[in-house]
């Protein structure tokens, strides 16, 4: 790739979790919520310039609940509507 093109991974995690019943983002897996192991899969990608993270429900929960290393956060405040509001 030349150097002005940049790689951005987009994690996708605004969405209700309905058919699960309880808030997937914050399931627990080897001591810690599965979409911190995804956050630090991504930030440990180096083909990734940057890493964005997509909140929308209960997103002051899920951010307290992360480390966030340099991810940058944006909301999604109609999430309700589904992944095409997130993209």
């Amino acid at each position: 790739m030349s150097g002005s093109q940049k790689v951005i991974g987009v994690l996708l995690a605004a969405g209700r979790s309905t058919r699960m019943g309880r808030t997937k983002q914050l399931l627990a897996y080897r001591g810690r919520p599965l979409l911190q192991h995804v956050l630090d899969s991504a930030k440990g990608a180096v083909q990734l310039d940057r890493v964005v993270l997509l909140l929308g429900h209960r997103a002051g929960e899920i951010r307290e609940s992360l480390e966030l290393r340099g991810a940058e956060v944006v909301l999604v405040p109609d999430y309700r509507r589904g992944q095409s509001a997130s993209l």
